[in-house]
């Protein structure tokens, strides 16, 4: 862990929590933001020290005023944003009593504590997530705390760094996941990386696989029944029960990757895509076998399902290690998620994708919501809607005439220059909003009358980072 102790900021934030009292912690509402303020709860609660935690879906000017101005005299932990906003923070907080936990890029002057892993020249959108940082500070703290390192894990899986060309973890959430593993936290292995090898009946893991989208296959049980009895997969076993992928033999396994290959070079499935279709897995060795939290991807999706439909507190419970109402609930919320997706999905298909200067441009004209529209735009990549030589930028309107901006990019467009989270948040600045992000995916909200101008600011930004 000699990496992770060489951050910068990381002694600063440790000392931090460990002089102070009665603290206010805020946490961004994604499957990143949610793991890493339940570390920090979990280390706070086992250094006994008090504090009162927050899920926020907006971190803005007005909701850091009104915090502030509640729990004036109380230390605060921002945690998954703050990065973006220095010059904001260091005004609305007036005693000057923070610290900030975030992986987002770094716009205004800094002062410590701030743990950041660019502060360190340190990719934050590949190589670490706010959960891994939080789980930096908390074994900083106490060796006990080694215990959290599974969900300093899952934070990075529900931010989707794992999506490169390897299809596996790398930089500092390697080194995290060693320390799972160690710790007899976590398993690593090859195998198919669907969603729901663990918990779906075989045909509804393939039914319901929308990354990748597989063309006929995806949305129709049917066919996905039709598809597997044709492999000479058996669908129940012995007591007439449905299988799941975990449940396979070896031999079935191959045949049905290999089956998936073909099918989807037969229908147009980009064969990055494809290559994707086989990864390493991180299991969470202490869950049981069919638990919808054994996989760590799986477990990061429940965890953005309760964030995005505003029911985070479940999140933070089943990451702090609750097992029984607070997980029964977030079933709940995500099959209300993966309903809202295919919803949002098929719009967008059925819609189409235009193209806007230097990026493809989605306006969901209200027919998807807020909370899954930068989720919706990643999955797009993985269509045949969409070619990887442009970013995507999708438009959802948000209540009170503002409109929500999510923008997703590709590896391969972040090494020709793309900076989305730059271009967002200076086209946000010119456009009385408020944006920022990665290089490779970020988001704004600005008033509805002003989408065009941020469009066009941000049109002529990218091109002219494209262009360097």
């Amino acid at each position: 862990m000699d990496k992770l102790r060489n951050l910068k900021g990381l002694k600063e934030v440790k000392e931090f929590i460990e002089e102070k009292n009665d603290f206010i912690v805020l946490n961004d509402y994604d499957a990143d933001g949610l793991s890493a303020g339940a570390i920090i709860r979990k280390a706070l609660e086992r250094l006994d020290k008090e504090y009162e935690g927050h899920t926020l879906q907006h971190f803005s000017k007005e909701e850091l005023k009104e915090y502030s101005k509640h729990y004036k005299s109380k230390p605060f932990i921002l945690i998954d944003f703050g990065s973006g906003y220095l010059d904001m923070i260091k005004k609305e907080i007036k005693n000057g009593e923070y610290c900030i936990i975030d992986h987002h890029e770094v716009e205004g002057e800094t002062e410590e504590p701030h743990l950041n892993p660019h502060l360190s020249g340190r990719d934050g959108s590949s190589e670490i997530s706010s959960s891994g940082l939080s789980y930096a500070v908390a074994r900083e703290i106490d060796d006990e705390n080694k215990d959290m390192s599974k969900i300093g894990m899952i934070g990075a899986l529900g931010d989707m760094q794992y999506n490169n060309e390897e299809s596996k973890l790398i930089g500092l959430n390697r080194e995290i996941l060693k320390e799972g593993e160690e710790a007899g936290e976590i398993e690593t292995r090859k195998d198919i990386t669907l969603y729901g090898r663990h918990s779906r009946d075989i045909v509804s893991f393939l039914t319901y696989s929308n990354y990748p989208y597989l063309p006929g296959l995806t949305g129709d049980r049917r066919n996905c029944y039709i598809f597997l009895k044709d492999l000479g997969i058996d669908l129940k076993n012995g007591k007439g029960k449905s299988r799941k992928y975990c449940e396979l033999s070896q031999e079935e396994k191959r045949r049905l990757i290999s089956g998936l290959h073909v099918y989807g070079r037969r229908n147009g499935v980009p064969e990055r895509v494809l290559r994707n279709l086989v990864g390493e897995v991180y299991e969470l060795k202490k869950e049981p076998m069919k638990s919808p939290l054994k996989d760590g991807k799986e477990f990061g999706t429940i965890l953005n399902a309760c964030g995005r439909h505003e029911r985070p507190e479940l999140g933070i419970k089943i990451s702090m290690g609750d097992r029984n109402n607070a997980l029964e609930e977030a079933m709940r919320m995500l099959r209300r998620h993966r309903r809202k997706l295919s919803k949002g999905i098929k719009y967008v298909k059925d819609k189409g994708v235009g193209e806007n200067g230097s990026m493809y441009l989605v306006d969901t004209e209200g027919n998807v919501e807020p909370s899954i529209i930068g989720i919706v735009m990643g999955m797009l990549y993985s269509t045949s809607e969409v070619k990887r030589d442009k970013p995507i930028i999708g438009l959802a309107d948000e209540e009170e005439g503002e409109v929500k901006v999510s923008g997703r990019g590709t590896e391969e467009l972040v090494e020709k220059g793309l900076n989305l989270g730059e271009a967002f948040y200076k086209a946000a600045e010119k456009t009385q909003g408020e944006g920022g992000g990665h290089d490779i995916a970020a988001g704004a909200t600005i008033p509805k009358e002003n989408t065009d101008k941020f469009i066009e600011i941000s049109n002529q930004m990218i091109l002219e980072q494209l262009e360097k």
